[in-house]
């Protein structure tokens, strides 16, 4: 029998929902056979953040085999109703396009549904050879899969395969070329943003990236939504 079964990881989507979905729908043809992992970042700077949440809550009640990391977007989203500070911080890193996606004025008046959905996101994915993850690992710590926070935030520039067990990483976070993102799959760093919500800021960015695992081929998608 063939195996039909696909293993996508994507990079950042930022709010960007036309973009996702011709990615899923129109550029991977995704099914449920498919295993489809997400690098965080779904949510702030682009125009639809409450649509993508609401289509990756879609894809897994519909029983595709998803799998989500958290960004350090989602991370702040999280933190905003703690503390004025937090919540300010929130809003100058993109959040204010968050909150007008939900058509509300604070993240306390978002519903509880998708602070959950959050919440419940995973800080890494370890996979036989890869280890993915939306920012990076701290190498200077013991146990670098223990340190969460600095998944989030992170820039790694080098890996300690050591500590990797051999393993490369695939990340998001750092919006990088397509170009980049291309030489990265031959490195110890695979990387997956490409800067999709940055189309009009930077002509080497705008485009969401997926990586098919089994081919070791990367998909773009030009930016459609702003």
């Amino acid at each position: 029998m063939i195996n039909t079964q696909n293993t996508y990881i994507i990079g950042d989507i930022h709010g960007c929902i036309h973009t996702l979905r011709f990615m899923l729908y129109l550029k991977l043809n995704v099914t449920k056979d498919d295993i489809i992992y997400f690098m965080g970042d779904y949510i702030d700077k682009g125009p639809s953040s409450k649509a993508v949440l609401d289509e990756l809550i879609m894809l897994c009640n519909k029983g595709f085999n998803i799998k989500l990391l958290r960004g350090n977007h989602e991370q702040m989203m999280l933190e905003a109703g703690l503390s004025e500070t937090n919540h300010q911080l929130w809003l100058k890193n993109g959040g204010r396009y968050t909150l007008q996606s939900f058509k509300v004025s604070d993240v306390h008046s978002i519903n509880d549904t998708y602070l959950d959905f959050i919440e419940s996101m995973e800080y890494y994915f370890e996979l036989e050879d890869y280890i993915l993850v939306h920012g990076g690992l701290n190498f200077d710590h013991e146990n670098p899969l223990s340190n969460t926070s600095d998944m989030l935030w992170i820039r790694n520039k080098e890996v300690d395969k050591l500590k990797t067990k051999g393993k490369k990483l695939i990340v998001g976070h750092t919006p990088v070329s397509p170009l980049e993102s291309y030489q990265s799959i031959s490195s110890d760093i695979i990387k997956l943003d490409t800067g999709c919500v940055y189309k009009y800021l930077d002509s080497s960015l705008g485009y969401l990236t997926a990586f098919n695992l089994e081919k070791q081929q990367l998909v773009r998608v030009e930016n459609m939504d702003n």
